[in-house]
């Protein structure tokens, strides 16, 4: 493990035991660095051959943890060793499995990061959570009405504003995400092959994994559509990705959050999304992003027309998306959100020199 800051307001574990590459994974790698720059010690704890490790910038303190079940005993010494040497002041779980290890320890606060609407029976053994949803606070406080709750959104990685490239003949229509029914993905599929969206020209690109690709192709197929759709697999730079795109669809039948969207308006795409209950706290209707019902086909098709035919509106509606992404859901900004967030529910932890000039 590389060597930590001695100056360091801290330290803190932040914790994630899955091994496969994903949005919770990149997520855990965003605190770290974000707690960093608040001034915090922080080491990640997390599998040593996994996805994550690779996401922490060079030089980050990492601490190789695998737990193999939800109560591997090896792992478990390890975890409590390393809490009694290295005394962290707040134990920061991401996902059941590091929410489990956390809940079993003692002499930190424990506190668990909710992505998403999953609640279980040992959470409530934690000492506080952080929901990254104004929906998923509330879910999370009727589920364990005893727990304190921050929010704390997901955040964007810096860089400069760029403006979007011309629109492409065919349009480049993108999704984005897991391959699995929650992102809607058939919605749209059935969207586009409605007779209206058919005549037009465009081509769709499809970027992720998940156990419904096979389904998804047969569906592209039987809707005759699979010589317009392209099946891109996963992409470790979303940024390149919402680069060769012109409009991005996310048709969510449920969403905790939305990493995918404003990542897309931060680049300003113009985006089609559902009124799933994160996307509808983030983009505004009209302003920000054309926003339909769950499960709306016919609204997603008309949706898709109108950014295809005015090209214009499509680009405004993506600069005014990428303003309002790039003022609420900054790094800078939920960073600091997040310090305040971690002072407020583990009273034990030092306030970071600094931290209140970041407000």
């Amino acid at each position: 493990m590389s060597k930590l800051p001695d100056d360091a307001a801290g330290p803190v574990f932040n914790m994630m035991f899955g091994w496969r590459r994903g949005g919770l994974e990149l997520a855990a790698a965003h605190y770290h660095m974000a707690l960093v720059a608040q001034g915090y010690s922080v080491i990640t704890l997390g599998h040593g051959r996994g996805w994550l490790k690779h996401q922490l910038p060079a030089g980050a303190a990492f601490l190789p943890i695998a737990p193999i079940s939800d109560y591997d005993p090896r792992a478990h010494v390890a975890l409590a060793r390393a809490v009694r040497s290295l005394q962290p002041k707040a134990l920061i779980a991401h996902g059941n499995r590091a929410m489990r290890y956390a809940a079993r320890m003692q002499g930190a606060a424990r506190i668990g990061v909710f992505h998403n609407f999953q609640f279980k029976p040992f959470h409530a053994g934690l000492d506080a959570g952080i929901a990254v949803s104004q929906a998923v606070r509330e879910a999370a406080l009727a589920a364990l009405p005893d727990l304190p709750f921050a929010v704390v959104p997901n955040l964007i990685m810096p860089s400069a504003p760029k403006a979007r490239p011309p629109r492409a003949t065919p349009v480049r229509l993108g999704a984005l995400g897991r391959l699995h029914a929650d992102k809607g993905l058939d919605i749209l599929f059935e969207a586009l092959a409605d007779p209206a969206l058919r005549s037009r020209d465009w081509r769709l690109a499809l970027a992720g994994e998940g156990e419904d690709e096979a389904a998804l192709r047969q569906l592209a197929q039987r809707l005759g559509l699979a010589e317009r759709i392209d099946f891109r697999g996963w992409y470790d730079d979303p940024k390149r990705f919402f680069g060769e795109i012109d409009i991005l669809c996310m048709p969510s039948r449920t969403e905790s959050f939305g990493l995918v969207l404003i990542e897309a308006l931060a680049e300003a795409v113009p985006v089609v999304t559902s009124n799933a209950p994160g996307p509808r706290e983030i983009a505004k209707e009209g302003r920000d992003a054309l926003v339909v019902a769950v499960e709306d086909r016919v609204g997603l098709t008309r949706a898709i027309l109108r950014l295809l035919d005015d090209e214009a509106f499509a680009l405004g509606l993506g600069r005014q998306g990428q303003a309002t992404i790039l003022a609420h859901y900054g790094f800078d900004q939920v960073a600091a959100a997040l310090a305040r967030a971690l002072v407020r529910l583990s009273p034990g932890l030092d306030v970071p020199a600094g931290l209140h000039d970041k407000d």
